[in-house]
């Protein structure tokens, strides 16, 4: 027969797990024509990203949106409603510029025809088709690469 001897656990106070810090969502607007797109860039933005999404369908919703919240990040659609009209387009981006707001093509236009396409330029461009896991880093490091690129005094 074999004895068995019950010992009180002691607790070690280095052993015990650190908690993660919980950080607030980062904001992000996104400006997409398809509506089903639109639902599922955003859902993987913020299961990837911890990021809170403002879902818009045009240029027009995208500008009152900016005057209300400081976003982060702004996805943008080449193609969404709106982007025909160069005042709108224009002053979206002196809204992001002023509230240091990377603008992101969300696009399946070519990288190379974007830059000849729309003069104020892009941040970086998250490709259609988009590989979901990756959304939030994508968005993320282009982001950082934005920041990097004021606080140095370049171009980002």
């Amino acid at each position: 027969m074999t004895s068995m001897s019950l010992m009180k656990p002691t607790l070690n106070p280095d052993s015990t797990p650190e908690r993660e810090e919980v950080l607030p969502p980062t904001f992000v607007l996104l400006a997409e024509r398809d509506d089903t797109l639109r639902e599922v860039t955003a859902r993987a933005l913020e299961a990837t990203g911890n990021y809170c999404v403002v879902e818009v369908p045009d240029i027009q919703e995208a500008l009152e949106q900016m005057e209300k919240i400081a976003f982060a990040a702004l996805l943008l659609d080449p193609r969404v409603d709106g982007m025909e009209d160069m005042r709108e387009i224009e002053a979206l981006y002196l809204m992001a510029d002023r509230a240091g707001c990377p603008v992101i093509a969300f696009s399946d236009i070519p990288q190379s025809d974007l830059g000849l396409a729309y003069p104020f330029g892009f941040a970086g461009v998250v490709p259609k088709p988009f590989w979901a896991l990756n959304l939030g880093d994508q968005v993320s490091d282009i982001r950082a690469g934005f920041t990097a690129g004021r606080v140095s005094g370049g171009d980002a």
